[in-house]
């Protein structure tokens, strides 16, 4: 299995979406393109590609997602009277950690060899309303503001998960329900055990160790 990465976000008017956009994403395309030549040739084993969009779950401090909430708690910790993102009309495909984690552990062992599963949830949503997700949780709305810190450009997030719905898989987890249980953890984070951190977070989620997702 090779844990791709060129789930890309583009302005909406910029379709089809570009296999390049920056030197760690070509990276992706290339090790894409060696895995599926040697497999194809016969001098190599038949790849399982990962694409993961965007995934949230207890452990993650980092990223879009966790400064989003960081900046909802500011605000109701009274140090602000606006949540503030850099482009809150960036659209995002955004699933929970243990959804995604059920699908890696459903693709190892019902995934085509030679083929491509995005692990997504199919659709997506403005980071604003994320945002609006969050301040309501914490009990924010309806005098708190959400506002952009950069220039405004609405982006294009969409995958096809029809590959990986056809072999039976379900979020277990709804956008809101993603939304509010990661911003109920993060809210009391510096109480809890963070052991689960980065890629490892994904395992954790279902109950698997680290040691168990390398041999998978």
């Amino acid at each position: 299995m090779f844990f791709s990465c060129y789930i890309a976000e583009v302005p909406c008017d910029q379709l089809p979406i570009p296999s390049r956009t920056n030197y760690y994403v070509s990276s992706k395309i290339d090790a894409e393109k060696l895995l599926l030549a040697s497999y194809q040739n016969g001098t190599g084993l038949g790849p399982i590609l990962l694409r993961l969009a965007h995934h949230i779950g207890e452990g993650k401090e980092k990223g879009l997602i966790a400064a989003c909430a960081e900046m909802a708690i500011s605000v109701k910790n009274g140090n602000d009277d606006t949540i503030r993102t850099e482009n809150r009309l960036r659209r995002i495909d955004l699933s929970y950690a243990e959804d995604a984690a059920r699908a890696i552990i459903l693709l190892s062992c019902s995934g085509t060899p030679g083929e491509a599963y995005n692990i997504a949830r199919g659709q997506d949503f403005r980071v604003e309303e994320i945002l609006r997700i969050m301040a309501n949780r914490l009990g924010l709305l309806p005098t708190a503001k959400i506002a952009s810190t950069g220039e405004e450009i609405e982006t294009y997030a969409r995958f096809s998960v029809q590959k990986l719905h056809s072999l039976g898989f379900t979020p277990c987890f709804s956008f809101n329900q993603t939304v509010e249980r990661f911003i109920d953890w993060y809210s009391q984070k510096d109480g809890n055990d963070n052991s689960a951190v980065g890629s490892d977070m994904l395992f954790v989620a279902s109950g698997y160790s680290h040691q168990s997702s390398v041999a998978a």
